[in-house]
């Protein structure tokens, strides 16, 4: 039988991981021309799951020749509802240790070190290797905004050293907020949900196909023998994802799951796939405030301008309302799971 759990929905792929596959319109694509072209920040956005992680990884490993790289997973190391900027400069320096560790190279830090200590060794690697450091600042998404100012601060000042991609937490990417983090020469990355409806979704159907083949370890053979009621069901959980990997990783987990060992099927049916939608449109509907609803119907096919900025930004994060590429614009939809709801 098929090993549904090897779908991993929560698991970021690391550096090189040959389970990647890139999406029809690659936003790595995007980040790796900037730092290649000397822009020193980039800023990454994007909803809970669009694989803002996942593509940082790819850009680490696409860039590892020119640059010495390095992701601090700031959320798997501090808890960022207090992080403060002795946190980020901690962690940087415990990450910096681990890599010049596993390089053989003599350590000059202290674990307790501080800013001045981190940006004096920074500069010696630049020194000693010829090449930039670049710094992959992970899980900043989940800082409170309260905290945003001091963390940021500290931020510039490695940025005066090394390169830094960093992911941006969504109130700080709206609003008068923005103008206090974009400085010149920084660069804005967005994420956006993959189109998957009507002839312009073609290619995004095909990347999820191909990311469910990929996780799944289906050869070729196994892949061109799927029946297109199987390939319907994958396409139809692409389309209750909202185009977002995470979402429908889970929801093929969740189905397929469900076939095994509800059915001792290999495959899930439509229906396995619909009880796993109500699941996690359920999840959805705890989510929702009063009014949510009329102003999502209000913004749907629109740019969002018109929806209050807090309202926005909660929906925003929670993955309730996804931004799409529109060129040359955006266009915001409602999770199409929440567009069955009341």
């Amino acid at each position: 039988m098929i090993n549904w759990s090897k779908l991993e929905p929560n698991r970021p792929l690391e550096p090189g991981n040959e389970l990647y596959v890139e999406r029809p319109t690659s936003p790595s694509a995007g980040v790796i021309d900037r730092l290649r072209q000397g822009t020193r920040v980039v800023l990454v956005t994007g909803p809970a799951g669009i694989g803002k992680s996942t593509e940082l990884g790819h850009v680490a490993a696409a860039i590892r020749e020119s640059s010495t790289t390095l992701i601090v997973p700031l959320d798997r190391m501090v808890n960022m509802r207090t992080i403060t900027e002795a946190h980020l400069v901690r962690c940087t320096v415990h990450a910096l240790i681990g890599m010049e560790h596993d390089a053989g190279r003599q350590i000059f830090l202290a674990r307790h070190a501080g800013t001045d200590q981190l940006v004096r060794q920074i500069r010696a690697i630049v020194e000693e290797s010829g090449r930039p450091v670049t710094f992959f600042m992970d899980g900043l998404e989940k800082m409170p905004e309260e905290r945003s100012g001091p963390i940021f601060d500290e931020l510039r000042t490695i940025a005066a050293e090394a390169n830094l991609v960093v992911v941006m937490p969504w109130y700080m990417t709206y609003g008068p907020q923005s103008q206090s983090v974009i400085q010149d020469g920084e660069k804005f990355a967005h994420l956006r949900a993959v189109t998957v409806t009507g002839p312009s979704g073609e290619a995004g159907r095909k990347f999820f196909r191909a990311l469910l083949a990929r996780r799944l370890d289906l050869n070729i053979t196994q892949a061109a023998a799927l029946a297109s009621d199987d390939l319907e069901v994958v396409d139809r959980a692409a389309f209750y994802s909202g185009g977002v990997p995470r979402a429908f990783l889970q929801l093929m987990a969740d189905a397929g799951l469900r076939a095994n060992y509800r059915a001792q099927r290999d495959w899930p049916t439509m229906e396995d796939l619909f009880l796993a939608a109500n699941d996690m449109r359920d999840s959805f509907r705890r989510l929702l405030l009063q009014g949510d609803m009329d102003e999502l119907r209000r913004v749907e096919g629109r740019s969002g301008l018109e929806m209050p900025l807090d309202r926005k930004l909660r929906l925003l994060n929670h993955g309730i309302l996804l931004e799409y590429s529109n060129d040359p614009g955006v266009i915001m939809h409602i999770h199409p799971l929440v567009n069955e709801i009341g």
